[in-house]
């Protein structure tokens, strides 16, 4: 019995030795890109979200952000991403610094001004990514491709780009958007956006996890040790 009670507690430790080792927590957040609200044509794929993004709380005054394009097709690609940062800090002070990506694609212009970016006329926006229009895949951020983003300033979290857009025209207000390139057979684009948020679930790197474990082995088998010794 003292054994299975052992063993019950050391998975409990594996599971927090997983959520230390991937570094999730409790402000972070997903916002999946499933609706279309202007353009009248959107991503071809009936499968949603087209657009993935996370804001992930790495440390304190650290956030990422994780753009992943899961379910674009053929030459879809996202042409302008727009975000929302705290009203009551200067957008103009957040650094943001490409940290990793997948696939070939230009590197965006970054644009940073409190509610100075419309989506197609709707809400105003603080950030800006702008990717290439067109051109050849190894241009474009399309089918396949991710990137991610470190997001520095002093005090923030996840939750500080947790806001809606302000007011502008007639739809929104969003957490963000995204401009679709090539949509409807490739002829036209579409503006899509989330319908709200939804907790961040990290992937566990396979590293990390074997790390957890191998750190908790000493602990199983000085217990197992004590355990017999009391016999």
């Amino acid at each position: 019995m003292k054994l299975l009670k052992y063993f019950a507690g050391q998975l409990a430790l594996v599971g927090l030795g997983m959520c230390i080792f991937t570094g999730n927590a409790l402000a972070s957040f997903t916002l999946n890109f499933d609706q279309e609200f202007s353009g009248a044509t959107p991503p071809s794929s009936s499968t949603t979200p087209w657009i993935r993004a996370s804001f992930v709380d790495v440390s304190v005054s650290t956030v990422d952000l994780i753009i992943t394009t899961d379910n674009l097709s053929g030459s879809e690609n996202v042409s302008e991403f727009f975000f929302n940062f705290d009203d009551w800090l200067t957008v103009g002070n957040l650094t943001i610094t490409q940290v990793g990506s997948s696939g070939a694609f230009t590197a965006p212009g970054i644009s940073r001004e409190m509610n100075g970016f419309k989506a197609d006329g709707d809400g105003r926006y603080d950030v800006l990514l702008t990717f290439a229009t067109g051109g050849s895949a190894a241009a474009v951020f399309g089918v396949g491709d991710s990137v991610t983003y470190r997001l520095t300033y002093a005090g923030i979290t996840a939750g500080s780009f947790a806001s809606e857009s302000d007011p502008a025209g007639g739809h929104g207000p969003f957490y963000a958007a995204a401009h679709v390139q090539n949509t409807g057979g490739g002829v036209y684009s579409g503006w899509i956006s989330p319908t709200g948020i939804s907790d961040y679930t990290p992937v566990p790197e396979p590293a990390s996890l074997i790390a957890g474990a191998l750190l908790l082995l000493p602990l199983g088998a000085s217990a197992i040790r004590s355990i017999r010794n009391r016999k």
